[in-house]
């Protein structure tokens, strides 16, 4: 059985999750607008902007990259251990 405190931050990360959700389709229904109606170089780069931020919040929220890069330090020294010429 999970406590209250459990509870509450599973319905934070629920909640997060949703506006994430949200925020996506905002940002991809932009992203058509935009592609049908505008074209040159700077449709292409506003576009491409609007493809980094949706990165980013997959990235984050969606491949808990956050979590990860605590760990990403310490498999790379594992790496250099093992094969010294890796790390030239």
């Amino acid at each position: 059985m999970t406590t209250g405190i459990d509870q509450k931050s599973r319905r934070s990360g629920f909640r997060r999750g949703n506006v994430v959700i949200v925020a996506l389709g905002v940002l991809t229904a932009i992203e058509f607008v935009l592609a049908v109606s505008w074209s040159g170089n700077g449709a292409a780069a506003v576009l491409f902007a609007l493809a980094l931020v949706k990165a980013a919040l997959i990235i984050n929220y969606f491949m808990h990259f956050k979590q990860l890069w605590a760990h990403i330090a310490t498999v790379w020294q594992e790496i250099v251990d093992i094969d010294p010429e890796a790390a030239e």
